[in-house]
């Protein structure tokens, strides 16, 4: 059993402990193919290592999740639709154009603080571990969202997907940690009739208004993983020119990702009268505020105050993600710090991590929401020990959450 800690929640073990192997042996029922093909790179065991994959599955009250989904609508139909804002992002650097598409398989990740609340940490427009948490899900008989992720990609992509050219990219993409949800999404979408071909981004070039991929020939679709938001790397060139030349259906899109996950939106939202100039209702303000992390761009901020302020912050850079270059201010030293007020960082008020007792063991966690557009499609917890989630940890990783 599980016992809540540091929150009003409890949290409880309600199915049968998931061990490894059945997750593997689930795998392989869902998609054969995935399993298949990572037998030439050193088999699924290899690529699903057990520390990614929690046993226990945690049980939450269904308010989170309606919480949950009324930020979304909220982020997605009032801020992100609202044109004056958008008007004010396009004049920044660098220029990008709205290409009509939205995200699939976007996050929004949250911490639940000591009154039960849900708080926001950041928005992903990129999210791993959807597939993953899906089969985790069928393996313990829970609501399935496959059928949704899929159908996303077809919404994206205009029309049905049996047909369509699709490259699932990133950088040496077998050597991601996750490479194995790679395999599996390709085995969704060929399962509707697509060809599918994983690739380095290295690899796609436009050729005659077309964006090609290697000897796999031109692509209606790009399920782009790569962390280059913006596309700004030389590597990302043939997606830019994609983008601006319509040639092709790019997910996650940059521009969705300046509208919603950029981590300066959050000095944004953060501002004084900010939300209310979007058009948000008085109400609408207080649900997003009492959920946001208030943050700051450190540049401009008085290095003395900031100092003083330290225990009460996380330190991040802009563009961070998976928790790189992150630092609690309780613990950070003189020359971190210093360095940190000459880079292009944020100061985020700290809200801890809740915790719950496994075994006897304590394991921190936090919430990932997996939404298309203002849809919620599903939801994990990922347990984890020391400052971030890092998969390595015996007994936590990924794991289903139970809405009761």
């Amino acid at each position: 059993m599980l016992a809540g800690k540091k929150a009003l929640l409890t949290l409880k073990s309600v199915s049968d402990r998931v061990t490894h192997d059945e997750f593997l042996a689930r795998l392989a029922v869902e998609y054969p193919q995935a399993v298949k093909e990572a037998e030439s790179f050193g088999g699924i065991k290899e690529l699903v290592i057990p520390t990614l994959i929690a046993p226990e599955a945690l049980s939450l009250p269904r308010a989170l999740w309606n919480e949950a989904q009324r930020l979304v609508s909220i982020f997605h139909n009032r801020i992100r639709e609202n044109q004056n804002e958008a008007a004010r992002l396009r004049a920044l650097a660098p220029s990008l154009q709205d290409p009509g598409h939205y995200s699939v398989l976007m996050s929004y990740d949250f911490h639940v603080d000591p009154s039960g609340a849900l708080r926001l940490i950041e928005i992903n427009t990129n999210a791993s571990m959807g597939a993953m948490v899906d089969v985790m899900n069928a393996t313990r008989g829970l609501e399935r969202a496959r059928n949704g992720f899929a159908l996303d990609f077809q919404r994206e992509l205009g029309r049905e997907l049996k047909g369509a050219r699709i490259a699932i990219v990133d950088d040496e993409p077998s050597k991601q940690k996750l490479f194995a949800e790679f395999l599996v999404y390709k085995d969704m979408l060929m399962a509707l009739g697509a060809e599918v071909v994983i690739a380095d981004r290295r690899e796609l070039s436009m050729r005659q208004d077309h964006l090609w991929c290697g000897d796999f020939g031109p692509i209606d679709l790009v399920y782009n993983r790569a962390t280059d938001f913006y596309l700004e790397e030389n590597s990302s060139l043939p997606l830019r020119e994609a983008l601006a030349a319509k040639a092709t259906v790019i997910t996650p899109s940059a521009h969705e990702y300046r509208l919603l996950a950029d981590k300066y939106r959050m000095v944004r939202w953060s501002e004084p009268g900010a939300l209310e100039s979007m058009g948000l209702s008085a109400d609408e303000c207080a649900v997003v505020r009492r959920a946001l992390i208030q943050t700051r761009e450190v540049r401009g901020l008085d290095p003395e105050l900031l100092w003083n302020e330290r225990k009460n912050l996380i330190f991040k850079p802009k563009n961070a993600f998976g928790g790189k270059a992150v630092f609690r201010g309780s613990s950070v030293a003189r020359g971190a710090f210093q360095r940190i007020l000459e880079g292009d960082g944020l100061a985020q008020e700290f809200v801890p991590a809740p915790t719950v007792a496994i075994g006897g063991v304590e394991f921190k966690y936090d919430l990932r929401f997996f939404a298309y557009r203002d849809e919620l499609r599903t939801a994990c917890a990922r347990l984890y020990q020391g400052q971030m989630t890092n998969a390595t940890t015996p007994g936590g990783g990924v794991t289903s959450v139970i809405w009761t």
